[in-house]
């Protein structure tokens, strides 16, 4: 099992979700770097469940302990672990998943895959894993702010189901993220999305939405040609996280055209264009039925057996109408092109076969 990300920056995440506590060991930071738990618990309040309430209400204070790598709030340049102990967990909470495997959850995979599973919250595939990334990421900012001090990083949500927000990539602002709990920085569509979460929660179900997160300054030639790219090493960890199979699309944007909400609008009218078709379809289904139901009985009255009905085409396309093979079948004269078309036709086919025919 794989729980290390990156080469010359490794993490290793560990815990689990209702277990003794979480982490993260971080190898490769620089020697010499401030560092406090304070930087890191910034980060981590932001993540941290009951903070507000659109969240889980899990009731836990993820204070954060610096159990190595780090002498008089200076890094040694050895591995930084990070402790972060479980406060609220719960495990009798999920007594019946011990026997009883939940939909959409891994719980049956990794038991296929280990022979073992920690059912109490998950474990290794709850959400609470990726406190152990938060703390990296945490350590990372400083790593960066040391390198490259001219780089940003502001991500924020810019929809939730249909409600999409109007940020500007090149702009946006950390303290404009901040300013509310959904963590919008289009402070109008933020009240709706709040708004909108609540309504949702109250009814027992959930919403998606879209991350997006802008990264300004960005130094020429980070990643390899191919395999290592800067796109593929993102998406690599991005795609990992819990929420993201589900019903969370995170778009990573480096002063690109935003399309995520412009998609969204191509899919609903897209959508909504398939469901004016099949009304459409089954609206000429039932016409066509019910005038097959009247040809037929016209049939019965005139003694024809085994006949192939048409749908009917108005008399001024038809021109005139004659009985004129030997057989005496009713038989329709002057088709429009409607019925030729460029390929064999069945109308003619079945013409050519000796089938009655009965027509308007």
């Amino acid at each position: 099992m794989s729980n290390q990300f990156g080469h010359l920056f490794r993490i290793s995440t560990w815990g689990e979700s209702h277990g003794g506590g979480v982490g993260v060991v971080v190898d490769g930071c620089p020697p010499r770097l401030a560092l406090s738990e304070e930087d890191i618990q910034i980060d981590l309040n932001r993540r941290r469940p009951g903070q507000s309430e659109i969240v889980t209400p899990r009731a836990e204070e993820d204070r954060c302990q610096i159990l190595s790598g780090v002498f008089e709030g200076l890094t040694l340049g050895t591995p930084i672990a990070v402790n972060v102990t479980n406060k609220d967990a719960r495990p009798e909470a999920y007594r019946e998943m011990e026997s009883a495997y939940r939909p959409s959850h891994a719980d049956y995979t990794y038991d296929a895959k280990f022979g073992i599973r920690n059912w109490q919250g998950g474990g290794r595939t709850s959400a609470r894993e990726t406190i152990g990334r938060v703390a990296a990421a945490a350590i990372g900012k400083k790593v960066l702010s040391s390198l490259c001090p001219k780089l940003e990083v502001v991500a924020y949500v810019s929809s939730i189901q249909h409600l999409h927000a109007k940020i500007d990539p090149e702009t946006v602002r950390f303290a404009d993220v901040e300013s509310n709990i959904v963590r919008c920085p289009d402070a109008e569509m933020a009240a709706r999305m709040i708004d909108h979460i609540k309504e949702v929660r109250s009814a027992g179900d959930s919403v998606g939405g879209v991350i997006e997160c802008a990264v300004r300054g960005v130094p020429p030639g980070l990643g390899e040609p191919v395999f290592d790219r800067l796109e593929a090493d993102l998406a690599s960890t991005i795609v990992a996280y819990n929420a993201e199979e589900e019903n969370l699309k995170k778009v990573i944007r480096f002063n690109r055209e935003n399309v995520a909400a412009p998609n969204a609008k191509r899919i609903e009218a897209k959508e909504a264009e398939r469901q004016r078709e099949e009304a459409e379809r089954r609206h000429a289904e039932k016409i066509a039925q019910k005038e097959k139901e009247r040809l037929a009985a016209a049939a019965v009255e005139r003694g024809l057996t085994n006949c192939l009905f048409f749908p009917p085409v108005p008399k001024a396309e038809l021109g005139a109408i004659t009985a004129s093979l030997d057989c005496g079948l009713m038989v329709l004269k002057d088709v429009p092109a409607f019925y030729r078309g460029t390929s064999p036709n069945k109308f003619f086919d079945y013409l050519a076969a000796g089938i009655p025919v009965v027509n308007n």
